[in-house]
C-alpha cells in the first residue's frame, strides 16, 4: 500500500499519480468528448459548453480549482487538444469562438513547459495550432474567419504562443513558420483596430523568440506593419510604432551563416537562405527608402502626442542598434537623426523633453562606441550631442535643405524647424560666450574673414560643422523667406534668427551683403535683393512679411532667455558695411513694392538691434574714435535709404493706405533720434544732410559740382522727401546752414530766364514742378531769416520771374502757381530786401499783373496777396506808368468768381493806392477807380463792404473832394447809406466839400 503512494512516470513522462487524475476524469466528459465530432452543431455547442464547464471555473473563466493545473495540462494535451483545434474551422461561430478561448485559456493559464511530462507541450501544440490560425486568418478576406473577435481571438493565441521560448522548436518546420507569418501578415491589414495592435505585439514576441523566422517574410510584414501607421487610432499608430521598431533592427541583421532552423542564429527558412547578401542588403535598403522611411516621416508630424513620444523613443532604439544589434541600419542613420532632431522642436513639452533624453542617450553610445567622425574646427570642449551631431552635419544638411522646397507646408515647416535645431546644437558647447564675443574659434573672426579664391574673388566660408553649408543654407533661406505662406515664413524667420545667433552670424552678415548688392551673374534683380534683405532682417531677430507671429520655438528661445537673432555685439562690426550696402545706388533706383517693404523691415531690424551703432550725429570728419566715425556713416546710409521709403511713399504702388510705408520709415528714424537723444527726428535729416545729398547726387548725370535729377525719379523723390522733413515747423533753423548746397541745385533744375523761355539747361516742367515745390517748402521754414537774403537775387532772377510768365496748359499752370506761391512765401518772410525788389520790379509787376487774369482762382489770389506785399515793402515807389498798367486789371479782380480773390484784391487795392505818390492817381485813374469801388460798396457781402470801405478810405487822401462828391451822388442808389454817408463826412474833414 506504501508502495502504491510513490509517485512514478509514465513512459510519457506523465507523473502517474497525474494520469491516474486524468483517467478518472476522462469517463465523465468522454460523452462530451464525443459530441464534438457530432454532425448536429447543437449537439457540438453544448457538449463543448459542459467541457468548458468542467475545466473552467464559471463566472471568472479561470481554470478549475477543482483540478490541479498539472492535471488539467495533461487533459489538455492528451484529451482536448486535438477536439478544440479541429473546432476552429467549425461551422459555428459559438463553437469556435469556445474552443479558441479554451485552449488560449490553457496556453496562458495552464499549461507549463517546465512542470513534469510538459516540457514539449507548446512545440507539439505550436506545431498543429499555428497551421490551424494560418487557416483561418492566414487566408484571403474572402476565405478567412468572418467574425472579428473571433480573429482577435486568434492573433492572440498566436502571441500568446511565440512568448514561449519552447514554441521555437515548433517554427524551425517551414510549413509552420510560413504559418506564422501569414497569420500575422494579413492580420496586420484587418480592419478591426485591436487586431492590428494584437499583431504589434505578436510581432514582438517572434523578433524575441525566433527573429529568422520574421526576417524570412520580414519585407511583406514590414509593408503591412507601416501601413497602420497611418490608422485613424492613435493608440494603434502607437503599438505599431513599438513593433516596427523591433522588426526594422532584426530585419536589418543578416542571418548568421551556416545557421539551422528559427534559432536566435538560424538562417532564414526559405527564399531568404538563398539571397545573396549584396541582394538582401538591397531590398532591405530599398525597402527602408521606399516603405519605413515615408512612414516614420508621417508620425514624426502626427497629431497626437503619445505618438510622438513613442517614435522619438523608437528612433533612439533605432540609433543605438549600431553596433551590438546590427550595423545595416548606419546608411539611415543621417535621416533617423532628422527626425528625433526634429522631434525636440515639437510644440509639446513632453515630446520635446524625451525627445532631447533620447538624443543625450544615442550621443553617449556613438560616442562609447567611438562611431562618431571628428567635426573639422572642434576644439575638444564640445558637448557629447555636438560632437555627434556635427559628426552628421554633412549628411543632415543637403537633405533638410532639400526638403525646405517640399510642395507642402507642413513639410517645409518642419525641415525649417530642424534645421534651425541643428544649428543651435552644432553651436552648443564649442565656441564660448567670451570666444564669440571675440570672434575667435572655429566659427568667429574665421567664419568672418575673407578668403581669396584662385581667379581673384572674395568668399566668406563658417568654421565648425556648419560653416561649409552656410552659403547652402543662406540660397535656401533666401528661398523659402519668399515663400506664398505665412506659416512657412515664420519658420524660416526663425532659422534664420538661429543661424544669426550662433557663431556662424558674422561670416552670415558677410554672406548677405553681395545679394543685397545685386552682385553676381544674374542677381542684380529686385527679387534676389528682396531675398537677400529678409535674411538680414530674420538673421536680426526682426519682423519678417505678415507672417503667422513668432513660431513656438521662438517663443520658447525668448522665454529661455535665449538671443534671438545676430546679438548687437555681432552686429556693430558689420554694421557699416551693411548699412553701405542698404543704400547702394542701384538698390535705391529700384521701385518695387516688396523690395522696399523688405528694405524697411532690414533697416529697422539694424537700428533696434544695435542702436549704438546706428545712431551717431557727430559732425562728419571731427577729431575723435575711428568706431564713432563708422557709427555715424552707418547712420547717414540708414537715413538716406529710410528718406528714400519715405519719398516712394507718395506715389503708386507704394501709396496703400493699408501699408503706411512712410510712416514706418519715419518710425525708424525716430527711433534712432530716440538712441542719440535727439527730441526731433528733422534733426536727425539736418545733421545728416551733407552725405545724404552726396549719395543722392551722385546717381544722377551731368557736368558740374551737382549731377542733373530727372523728374520721377527715386533720387529726385527722395531729395523731396528730405527736404521736408528739415523744414520742420517743430524746430527752427535747420535748413539754414544747408542753403548754400541746396538753393544752386534747386536754381539748376529749375532755372529760366526772366521772359520764361527755359534755358538750354533746364529740364522738363514736371521737374521744374517739383523743385519749385521743394523750394516753397524750404521758404516755409521757420528761422532761417538770416540764411535766405543773400540766395533770394539769384532766385528771384534766375527761378521765380522767368517760371511766373504766363504760358498754355495744364503742367505750365501749375508750375507758374508753385511760382507764384514761392514769390509770396519769399515776400511774406521778408526774405527780399528793398534794393532787390527795386531792381526786380520792373521786371515782375507785368508778369504779375498778366497773372491777374490766370484761370486758376488760387494763382489768382497769391498774385494779389504777392502785389500786396510788394505795394507795402515800396510805398511811394511806383511811377504813373505802373498805377495806369495795374489798376485796370486790379479793379477786374472786383468782379472775380472766387470771393478769396475778391477779399485779397480789395488788400491789395490798400498797398496800391500807397504805393505810388497821390499825383500818380489823379485824374482817369481815381475818377475810374472810385466810380467802380462805389458801385461794389453795395455789395451782398457784408466783409466785402468792410474792405471796400477801408479801401475808399485810401483814396481820401489823393482827392478828398472827388471822393465826396462821388459818394454823395450814389447815396440814393445804395441799399444802406451808412458807408456812403461815413464817407462824405471823412472826406469833407479832411478836405472840405467838393465844388
Amino acid at each position: 500500500m506504501a508502495a502504491s503512494m510513490l509517485i512514478v512516470e509514465d513512459e510519457e513522462g506523465v507523473p502517474r499519480e497525474v494520469a491516474v487524475a486524468v483517467q478518472q476524469i476522462v469517463p465523465k466528459i468522454q460523452r462530451d468528448l464525443n459530441c464534438l465530432a457530432d454532425p448536429d452543431r447543437q449537439t457540438r455547442r453544448k457538449g463543448l459548453l459542459r467541457l468548458k464547464g468542467v475545466v473552467l471555473e464559471g463566472k471568472s473563466g479561470k481554470p478549475s480549482s477543482a483540478y490541479p493545473k498539472e492535471v488539467l495540462a495533461s487533459l489538455f494535451t492528451q484529451h482536448l487538444q486535438g477536439p478544440l483545434l479541429k473546432l476552429f474551422a467549425d461551422a459555428s461561430e459559438n463553437c469556435r469562438e469556445t474552443s479558441l478561448q479554451l485552449v488560449h485559456t490553457f496556453v496562458s493559464l495552464v499549461l507549463d513547459e517546465t512542470a513534469a511530462g510538459q516540457g514539449s507541450c507548446f512545440a507539439r501544440l505550436g506545431a498543429v495550432a499555428f497551421p490551424a490560425v494560418a487557416k483561418r486568418i492566414g487566408v484571403n478576406q474572402a476565405e478567412a474567419e468572418p467574425t472579428e473577435e473571433i480573429r482577435l481571438l486568434h492573433i492572440r493565441l498566436v502571441t500568446t504562443l511565440l512568448l514561449k521560448p519552447s514554441v521555437v522548436t515548433a517554427l524551425e518546420n517551414e510549413s509552420v513558420s510560413h504559418a506564422v507569418n501569414q497569420s500575422i501578415a494579413k492580420s496586420l491589414l484587418d480592419s478591426f483596430p485591436d487586431i492590428k495592435r494584437e499583431c504589434a505585439a505578436s510581432i514582438r514576441a517572434l523578433v524575441k523568440t525566433a527573429p529568422n523566422v520574421a526576417r524570412a517574410e520580414g519585407d511583406v510584414l514590414l509593408r503591412n506593419l507601416v501601413a497602420n501607421l497611418g490608422h485613424q487610432h492613435s493608440k494603434t499608430r502607437q503599438l505599431t510604432l513599438q513593433g516596427l521598431g523591433q522588426l526594422v533592427v532584426c530585419y536589418a541583421e543578416p542571418p548568421a551563416a551556416g545557421a539551422t532552423s528559427a534559432g536566435a542564429g538560424a538562417a532564414p527558412a526559405d527564399a531568404a537562405e538563398a539571397m545573396e547578401p549584396a541582394d538582401r542588403t538591397s531590398l532591405f535598403n530599398k525597402l527602408m527608402d521606399d516603405v519605413v522611411i515615408p512612414g516614420l516621416h508621417k508620425c514624426v508630424v502626427d497629431h497626437s502626442a503619445q505618438v510622438r513620444h513613442t517614435i522619438a523613443r523608437m528612433l533612439s532604439f533605432l540609433l543605438r542598434a549600431r553596433p551590438e544589434k546590427t550595423s545595416a541600419l548606419e546608411k539611415f542613420e543621417p535621416t533617423l537623426l532628422t527626425m528625433l532632431v526634429t522631434l525636440s522642436t515639437d510644440l509639446t513639452d513632453e515630446v520635446t523633453g524625451v525627445a532631447e533624453d533620447c538624443l543625450a542617450a544615442v550621443a553617449t553610445h556613438c560616442l562609447t562606441n567611438n562611431s562618431v567622425a571628428a567635426v573639422a574646427g572642434a576644439t575638444g570642449d564640445e558637448t557629447e550631442l555636438t560632437r555627434y551631431v556635427g559628426s552628421m552635419v554633412p549628411q543632415m544638411i543637403p537633405a533638410l535643405i532639400s526638403t525646405t522646397g517640399h510642395w507642402t507646408v507642413t513639410e517645409r515647416c518642419k525641415a525649417l524647424d530642424t534645421l534651425a535645431a541643428v544649428i543651435k546644437v552644432c553651436d552648443g558647447g564649442v565656441w564660448d560666450a567670451a570666444t564669440k564675443m571675440a570672434f575667435g574659434g572655429g566659427g568667429g573672426a574665421a567664419a568672418g574673414k575673407m578668403e581669396v579664391d584662385g581667379e581673384g574673388e572674395e568668399e566668406v566660408g563658417g568654421g565648425g560643422a556648419m560653416g561649409p553649408f552656410l552659403p547652402s543654407v543662406m540660397d535656401a533661406l533666401c528661398r523659402v523667406l519668399q515663400d506664398d505662406d505665412a506659416e512657412v515664413i515664420t519658420a524660416a524667420s526663425h532659422c534664420a534668427a538661429a543661424l544669426g545667433a550662433s557663431s556662424q552670424g558674422p561670416a552670415l552678415l558677410e554672406l548677405v551683403v553681395p545679394r543685397i548688392r545685386g552682385e553676381g551673374a544674374g542677381m542684380d534683380t529686385p527679387q534676389n535683393r528682396t531675398a537677400g534683405l529678409l535674411l538680414l532682417t530674420a538673421a536680426l531677430g526682426g519682423e519678417v512679411g505678415q507672417g503667422g507671429g513668432a513660431s513656438y520655438a521662438m517663443k520658447r528661445a525668448v522665454a529661455e532667455g535665449e538671443v534671438v537673432g545676430a546679438s548687437e555685439t555681432v552686429l556693430a562690426p558689420a554694421a557699416l558695411r551693411l548699412s553701405e550696402a542698404l543704400a547702394e545706388p542701384g538698390l535705391m533706383m529700384m521701385e518695387d513694392l516688396t523690395l522696399t517693404e523688405a528694405l524697411l523691415d532690414a533697416c529697422t531690424a539694424m537700428i533696434r538691434r544695435a542702436p549704438a551703432a546706428c545712431s551717431s550725429l557727430r559732425e562728419f570728419g571731427s577729431a575723435g574714435e575711428e568706431e564713432f566715425g563708422a557709427a555715424a556713416h552707418t547712420c547717414s546710409r540708414l537715413v538716406r535709404a529710410l528718406v528714400q521709403i519715405q519719398g516712394n511713399a507718395e506715389v503708386a504702388p507704394f501709396n496703400d493706405a493699408e501699408l503706411s510705408l512712410a510712416e514706418d520709415a519715419l518710425a525708424a528714424v525716430e527711433e534712432i533720434g530716440k538712441a542719440a537723444g535727439v527730441a526731433d527726428v528733422s534733426v536727425v535729416y539736418s545733421d545728416h544732410l551733407d552725405p545724404i545729398m552726396d549719395m543722392l547726387m551722385a546717381l544722377g548725370e551731368g557736368e558740374g559740382d551737382e549731377s542733373m535729377l530727372s523728374s520721377s525719379t527715386p533720387q529726385l523723390r527722395a531729395f523731396d522727401a528730405l527736404m521736408r522733413r528739415v523744414s520742420s515747423s517743430e524746430v527752427a533753423g535747420l535748413s539754414g546752414p544747408h542753403l548754400e548746397r541746396l538753393v544752386p541745385i534747386i536754381v539748376r533744375h529749375a532755372k529760366q530766364g526772366r521772359s520764361g523761355a527755359m534755358e538750354a539747361i533746364a529740364t522738363d516742367a514736371e521737374l521744374q514742378l517739383s523743385m519749385l515745390a521743394i523750394l516753397e517748402t524750404l521758404l516755409s521754414a521757420p528761422g532761417n531769416e538770416q540764411y535766405w537774403p543773400s540766395h533770394t537775387p539769384v532766385l528771384l532772377q534766375e527761378v521765380l520771374v522767368g517760371n511766373m510768365v504766363w504760358k498754355a496748359g495744364r503742367v505750365a499752370s501749375t508750375v507758374r502757381k508753385v511760382a507764384v506761391a514761392c514769390f509770396y512765401s519769399l515776400l511774406h518772410n521778408g526774405y527780399a530786401d528793398k534794393p532787390v525788389l527795386f531792381a526786380i520790379a520792373p521786371h515782375v509787376l507785368p508778369i504779375l499783373k498778366t497773372d491777374l487774369d490766370d484761370y486758376d482762382a488760387s494763382t489768382r489770389q497769391l498774385v494779389c496777396i504777392s502785389l500786396k506785399l510788394m505795394f507795402e515793402a515800396l510805398p511811394g515807389a511806383m511811377s504813373d506808368q505802373p498805377v495806369q498798367e495795374l489798376y485796370p486789371s486790379l479793379l477786374k479782380r472786383l468782379d472775380d468768381s472766387s470771393d478769396e480773390v475778391r477779399y485779397a484784391v480789395c488788400q491789395t487795392f490798400k498797398a496800391f493806392f500807397l504805393a505810388a505818390p497821390p499825383a500818380a492817381f489823379r485824374g482817369t485813374v481815381i475818377d475810374y477807380t472810385l466810380d467802380q469801388l462805389l458801385v461794389h460798396l453795395d455789395d451782398q457781402d457784408p466783409a466785402i463792404q468792410g474792405l471796400l470801405f477801408e479801401v475808399i478810405q485810401n483814396c481820401i487822401p489823393i482827392d478828398a473832394p472827388r471822393v465826396a462828391k462821388k459818394a454823395a451822388a450814389v447815396r440814393s442808389a445804395h441799399r444802406s447809406p451808412k458807408y456812403v454817408d461815413e464817407l462824405v463826412r471823412m472826406a469833407n474833414e479832411h478836405g472840405g466839400a467838393a465844388p
